[in-house]
C-alpha cells in the first residue's frame, strides 16, 4: 500500500498517542540493552533446504517440511517456556564450548535442537558432538539426517557421528523418545515426531532460565551487568495470578513501561539460586519484571490479601498495605534479614458497588482536524463532527413527498440503494457494445433530439438500457483511477469506463443536459490526460466524437491530440451526446467539461477538488429536465444527536428522527 494509514492529527487518537508512543519508547529501549538469555538455540534447516531446492520457487518435498516443521517447533517450544534463538552452520561453527554451555555471540545456550534434517554439513554435526561430549543437551526433532553437502546421499561419516552421538540407527530409528547420555553428563535426545515432546525434553535436561506456575506466559529476558531484566506477557484473556520461578537473585522491581514508574515487587520468596515471584496479571497484560541488585526487600511470603500494594518498615515492624475484595480475617508472612514477621487483622467489608445503570448523557467530540483542509476545502481552523455520509436512497414514482411509511423506524431498507455524499447522477451511460455492433439507430434519434432514457436498445442480439453515470463535482469518480495512493491529488478525469476483457475494442455512449442561464461561449474539455504513470501501464488514448445540439464537435481518432473544442451553448438545455472508443481490455478514464476560456482552471495537486467545478458552477447537468424527483435518505445517527445540519438543493425538505417529524421546510431557489 502506497498511502497506509497516517499517524498524525488526522487520527482522532491523535490526543493519546503520546502515551502510547512513551510506552513503546521505554519498552523498547529497556529490552534492548544488555545480552539475550536463552535456554535453547534451534538450527534454522538451511542446508536441508538448500539441498531440495530445484530452481525458483521449487523445492523438495523434504525441503518444505523442514521449513514449514522448524516454524511449528519454534512456536511449540515458546508456548512452552522455553525461550530461544535460532541459529545457522557458521554461527554454530563460531561458538565456543564451556562444558554444558554453548557459547554464540555472548549468550549462553544450555541446548541446541535440530528440527527435521535430511541433510547437515559435516563439521556442523561435528560441532554438536563435541558439544554434547563435554556435557551439552542436543535434541533433533522428527528425522535425523543421514546426508551431506560433501559426500551427498547415505553419507557414512553423518551416520556414523549420529550413531556416537544418539546411538540409534538412521535408517531404522526407534519410534519412542531415546536419550543417550555421554560420559561428562551430556544428553543426545532423539524425539520422534511430537514437536511438544521437545520442550518437555529441554526441561528434563536443563535448569531453565524461568518457569512459570501456568501456562501460556510468554517471556523474553535480557541480562545487562549485574541487572536481569524480564518482560511477561499474559498470553490469555483472563486475569490470573501466576508465580514465575526464574534463575536469579536480587529485589524484584516492576517497571511499568505505561507510566515510567517503578516499584517494588513485594510478594516474593528466594529458594537457592531461584528467585519465585507471584504477580497478578491482567488480560494480555505484559509485566517488565527487573532484578536489580539492590539490598533485598522484605519479602510477603504468604497472605490472604487480593494485592499487596506496599511494605512500610516501622521500628520494629513492618505495615503492609493491600487491597481486598472481602471483608473478614485477613493474615500476612513476611520475611526480612533472617526474621520472619506475621501479622492477622479484621477488615470491614467493601462498600457494595454503585451500579451505573439508566440514560446516560452523550457528547461526541469533534476528532477531525480541518486546519490543513484535509476534511473540508478551504482549509480553516476548527474541529469537524461525525458526519453521515453513506446512505440508504429510495426515490417515490410520484411528487408527492409523503410515502406512507418510509420515515418509520422499523421500515426495512435493506433493499435500498446504498449512495454516498456528493455523488450524484450527472450523466446517462450505454453500453459497452462491440465496435461495428452499435445501435445506429438509437445513435441517429439521440442525434436528432430524441433522447428517451426509458426506451428499450437492442444491439448484436441483446437488450441494453441507458444507465444512470454517478460521480462528485467535488472528488470525482467513484473508482478512479489514481496513482501513488492519490498523492497526485484528484484525478482531471471524472468519467471511468471500466475493462471489458476478451475480443476487441468496444463503444460507449454517454447523454446529458446542461443547462445554461444565457448563451455562454466555452472551451469543451474531451479526452483524457496520459502522464508518465499512464504511459507505464501501457494506457492507449482513444477514439472519441461529441454532439452539441445535433451539431457534431468532435471527431478524433486514438492518435489525435486532445485539444479543447469552442463551442458555444445556447440559453436554456443543451443536449451532449458522447461516443467513446474504448481500447481492448482496458480501463479508459476521461474528462468532458465545458470551461470558461477566460478563466482556466489549473490542477494544484494540493486542493483536494476536481478542478472543473472548483468554482460555484454556472452550467448544470440535469439527466432528468423537466421532472421533479422527491427521494428519500435514511441514515442511523450517532447516540445523542441534538441537532444537525446538511446542505442540499431542492424545492422541499422534510426530516424525521424515530418516526417522528421534526422539520419540514419551503426552500426557494
Amino acid at each position: 500500500e502506497w498511502v497506509p494509514p497516517a499517524v498524525h492529527f488526522h487520527q482522532p487518537y491523535w490526543q493519546y498517542w503520546r502515551h502510547f508512543t512513551d510506552h513503546v519508547r521505554r519498552l523498547s529501549y529497556v529490552m534492548a540493552q544488555g545480552t539475550h538469555v536463552a535456554d535453547a538455540a534451534i538450527l534454522y534447516p538451511l542446508t536441508t533446504m538448500h539441498a531440495g531446492w530445484a530452481g525458483g520457487e521449487m523445492f523438495s518435498d523434504a525441503a518444505r517440511a523442514a521449513a514449514s516443521s522448524v516454524m511449528d517447533l519454534a512456536k511449540s517450544v515458546y508456548r512452552s517456556g522455553v525461550d530461544f534463538d535460532f541459529i545457522d552452520d557458521a554461527s554454530l561453527l563460531r561458538a565456543e564450548c564451556d562444558g554444558s554451555i554453548l557459547r554464540i555471540a555472548g549468550i549462553e545456550f544450555q541446548a541446541v535442537v535440530l528440527p527435521s534434517l535430511t541433510t547437515i554439513r559435516t563439521e556442523t554435526l561435528r560441532a554438536l558432538r563435541d558439544f554434547h561430549a563435554a556435557g551439552g543437551v542436543v535434541v533433533v526433532a522428527g528425522r535425523l539426517p543421514d546426508a551431506s553437502p560433501e559426500s551427498g546421499r547415505c553419507d557414512p561419516n553423518i551416520r556414523a557421528l549420529v550413531d556416537e552421538m544418539f546411538g540409534v540407527d538412521v535408517a531404522d530409528p526407534p519410534s519412542v523418545v531415546a536419550v543417550n547420555e555421554s560420559p561428562r553428563g551430556g544428553k543426545a535426545v532423539f524425539v520422534p515426531g511430537d514437536s511438544e515432546e521437545v520442550a518437555t525434553q529441554i526441561t528434563r535436561a536443563v535448569d531453565r532460565d524461568f518457569v512459570p506456575s501456568q501456562p501460556d506466559v510468554f517471556h523474553t529476558h535480557q541480562r545487562a551487568g549485574d541487572s536481569d531484566t524480564y518482560f511477561l506477557v499474559n498470553a490469555r484473556p483472563d486475569a490470573r495470578r501466576i508465580a514465575v520461578d526464574v534463575r536469579g537473585s536480587g529485589r524484584p522491581e516492576i517497571w511499568d513501561a505505561a507510566t515510567g514508574d517503578v516499584k517494588p515487587a513485594y510478594r516474593y520468596e528466594r529458594r537457592g539460586d531461584r528467585t519465585i515471584v507471584d504477580l497478578d496479571m491482567e488480560v494480555y497484560e505484559g509485566v517488565v519484571l527487573v532484578f536489580s541488585q539492590a539490598r533485598a526487600g522484605p519479602m510477603v511470603v504468604a497472605d490472604s490479601l487480593d494485592s499487596v500494594t506496599g511494605v512500610v518498615p516501622m521500628d520494629r515492624s513492618f505495615d503492609v498495605i493491600g487491597l481486598c475484595g472481602s471483608g473478614g480475617m485477613k493474615t500476612v508472612r513476611l520475611l526480612s534479614n533472617g526474621h520472619e514477621y506475621s501479622a492477622e487483622a479484621d477488615v470491614d467489608a467493601p462498600p457494595d458497588s454503585i451500579p451505573l445503570d439508566g440514560a446516560w448523557d452523550v457528547r461526541l467530540e469533534p476528532t477531525m482536524d480541518n486546519r490543513w483542509g484535509d476534511y473540508r476545502h478551504p482549509p480553516e481552523e476548527t474541529t469537524i463532527g461525525p458526519e453521515a455520509r453513506q446512505f440508504r436512497y429510495a426515490e417515490e414514482d410520484g411528487s408527492s413527498g409523503a410515502s406512507p411509511d418510509w420515515h418509520e423506524r422499523t421500515l426495512d431498507d435493506s433493499a435500498w440503494e446504498r449512495v454516498t455524499w456528493g455523488y450524484g447522477p450527472y450523466w446517462w451511460t450505454l453500453g459497452p457494445f462491440r465496435e461495428g455492433h452499435e445501435p445506429q439507430q438509437v445513435l441517429q434519434d439521440t442525434i436528432a433530439g430524441g433522447f428517451d432514457p426509458c426506451a428499450p436498445v437492442h444491439a448484436a442480439g441483446r437488450q441494453a438500457v441507458w444507465e444512470p453515470l454517478v460521480f462528485s463535482l467535488k472528488h470525482g469518480s467513484r473508482t478512479p483511477d489514481i496513482s501513488w495512493g492519490g498523492m497526485e491529488g484528484v484525478r482531471d478525469e471524472f468519467i471511468t469506463c471500466p475493462a471489458v476483457l476478451g475480443g476487441g475494442d468496444v463503444v460507449r455512449y454517454l447523454f446529458t443536459y446542461v443547462d445554461a442561464p444565457e448563451e455562454a461561449k466555452r472551451l469543451f474539455e474531451f479526452g483524457r490526460l496520459l502522464d508518465d504513470y499512464h504511459r507505464s501501464v501501457g494506457a492507449e488514448p482513444f477514439a472519441r466524437s461529441a454532439w452539441i445540439n445535433s451539431e457534431q464537435v468532435v471527431s478524433a481518432a486514438a492518435a489525435d491530440p486532445q485539444e479543447p473544442v469552442p463551442v458555444t451553448l445556447r440559453k436554456g438545455l443543451n443536449a451532449v451526446l458522447l461516443r467513446i472508443v474504448q481500447p481492448r481490455g482496458e480501463t479508459v478514464s476521461a474528462r468532458a467539461a465545458f470551461v470558461d476560456p477566460d478563466a482556466v482552471p489549473d490542477f494544484d495537486p494540493y486542493v483536494p477538488l476536481l478542478r472543473w467545478f472548483r468554482e460555484s458552477p454556472v452550467l448544470t447537468h440535469d439527466v432528468t429536465p423537466g421532472i421533479e424527483r422527491v427521494g428519500w435518505f435514511r441514515f442511523d445517527a450517532p447516540p445523542g444527536l441534538a441537532s444537525m445540519r446538511t446542505k442540499l438543493f431542492g424545492k422541499r425538505v422534510r426530516v424525521w428522527v424515530d418516526g417522528e417529524s421534526v422539520h419540514d421546510q419551503i426552500i426557494e431557489c
